[in-house]
């Protein structure tokens, strides 16, 4: 049996057995268990940013190579979990009750201590989450009777809360999904894009802190969901990964849904309710990624980092690339970003 350590961007350590000392991360620590060895057990991007002091940032987009079972652990703090997309469950150490991972819902939780919990997650589950941990270090006034904590207070399952746990699940509201958005399509690389997810933070805990318990924020306007199967959500991993795992290649929608087993419309309308965006909008997305770290590396010339990322027109990259990071390639190559701006966004 092998275990794998998250920490950071990717898996960066291994722990033998299960007598390990705390995380150097006390807010929170995970880890993979598998049988054979050190073989990859998750395709896609996760990234563990501590913000601050008593701040720490999570983030996930992939898909499960296999089954996955591991440990999590939080320390006394605040938690806010947003799961776009999600299967499997947790058991919290010492109970068998089964909490489900439910996509498109927001958990909000309190710790008054040091929890451990065993988690599943099916092979080919697609997986797009992020949580933010902060503890009184970081916003003391939330931790009072009237702040985050007022949200959890009274709600909570007894069997959690016997254990210092204090949770309460919303759905995914409209105000909420585009925040979480913003701050899945940062990468935390540089100091303006720290500062950027930071202030997206605080204004993700001000719409939570402002949205009445009851209706969980449900609106008319939320969109409605296509009806999808567990392989109807491999499939669409399965498309994501060939966008990202050719840059500089575009594909044609059918010719996508054609290689990975699944009506076009359905693809479409899966991925847009997985991802949150269309299949080309994320595909720039990513390709805007890749092309400002390949710029800030120094890798290659602004026509160069254009090709790779499949753009033949350097003009018409450096047009998209400004929209997103509101300077030219060649001025961030030499001087970094303030962070990620789209259009019709101001800060």
């Amino acid at each position: 049996m092998s275990v794998q350590e998250s920490v950071g961007g990717d898996v960066t350590g291994w722990w033998p057995s299960d007598n390990e000392s705390l995380s150097p991360y006390p807010l929170y620590r995970e880890r993979f268990c598998r049988e054979g060895g050190l073989q990859p057990v998750f395709s896609g991007r996760t990234v563990l940013l501590p913000l601050r002091p008593g701040l720490l940032l999570s983030m996930r987009e992939g898909q499960a190579l296999t089954d996955l079972r591991g440990k999590r652990e939080v320390g006394p703090a605040m938690h806010l979990e947003i799961l776009f997309a999600a299967e499997g469950y947790s058991v919290v150490s010492g109970s068998t009750e089964r909490y489900p991972f439910k996509p498109n819902t927001v958990s909000l939780q309190v710790t008054s201590s040091a929890v451990v919990a065993e988690f599943f997650i099916p092979a080919g589950a697609v997986i797009r989450s992020l949580a933010v941990r902060f503890s009184g270090l970081y916003l003391d006034h939330l931790a009072s009777k009237g702040g985050f904590a007022a949200l959890c207070s009274g709600g909570g399952d007894p069997l959690l809360l016997s254990r210092g746990v204090d949770l309460v699940m919303r759905p995914l509201s409209p105000a909420l999904r585009p925040l979480a958005s913003q701050i899945l399509a940062t990468e935390g690389a540089t100091d303006g894009e720290r500062l950027f997810l930071e202030a997206k933070i605080l204004e993700l805990i001000s719409v939570v802190l402002s949205t009445p318990a009851s209706g969980g924020g449900q609106s008319q306007t939320e969109p409605t969901k296509t009806a999808l199967s567990r392989r109807d959500h491999k499939k669409i991993g399965q498309a994501r990964e060939l966008l990202i795992g050719d840059l500089d290649k575009t594909w044609k929608i059918k010719d996508l849904a054609r290689h990975v087993g699944m009506n076009e419309n359905k693809l479409k309308a899966g991925f847009r309710q997985i991802y949150d965006n269309s299949i080309y909008a994320y595909l720039q997305d990513w390709r805007m990624r890749a092309a400002s770290h390949r710029l800030k590396q120094g890798e290659d010339s602004v026509t160069g980092v254009a090709l790779s990322v499949g753009y033949s027109n350097p003009a018409h990259f450096a047009k998209v690339f400004r929209r997103y990071f509101g300077v030219s390639p060649s001025r961030y190559a030499e001087d970094g970003a303030p962070g990620p701006k789209k259009d019709n966004e101001t800060y």
